[in-house]
């Protein structure tokens, strides 16, 4: 008679045997469909055309010279730092909550998230998914 303990530890081994075969088969799947290695070069007429069209590609999108592209507006992630923290002072709030520094709206939202990664990753800040917004809760 098969006790319940020797059941388990057979269908565990079983278990873990066909996922090792699975990881096994995707690892031997995708090294299979691996390009070849892109080698890169220091001399861009190597490929001759190709500083050309690079050029006719970023002006086709109506941007002409580097500071248009960019934009006058310099991000300064410290400032937007420190109107974080002043704002979390009282505890965490909602991303919606924070404070705009800048009058593109649009523009200004993606640079607080920008910022606040950096921040989750120094460990200044927690960020927790509440709802359809975040919430940002300080670290202590």
């Amino acid at each position: 008679m098969i006790h319940n303990s020797d059941y388990f530890a057979d269908m565990m081994r079983e278990s873990r045997e066909r996922k090792r075969r699975r990881r096994q088969e995707l690892v031997a799947i995708l090294a299979a469909s691996r390009s070849e290695p892109l080698t890169l070069v220091d001399d861009i007429e190597v490929n001759p055309g190709l500083a050309t069209a690079l050029d006719e590609f970023i002006r086709a999108g109506g941007v002409n010279d580097l500071p248009e592209f960019v934009g006058a507006e310099h991000f300064c992630i410290e400032e937007y730092r420190r109107v974080i923290l002043a704002r979390l002072h009282d505890g965490p709030i909602p991303f919606g909550s924070l404070p705009v520094v800048t009058n593109d709206v649009h523009l200004d939202r993606a640079r607080r998230f920008i910022t606040l990664i950096f921040m989750e990753h120094g460990h200044e800040v927690r960020l927790e998914q509440l709802n359809t917004d975040i919430l940002v809760i300080p670290c202590v």
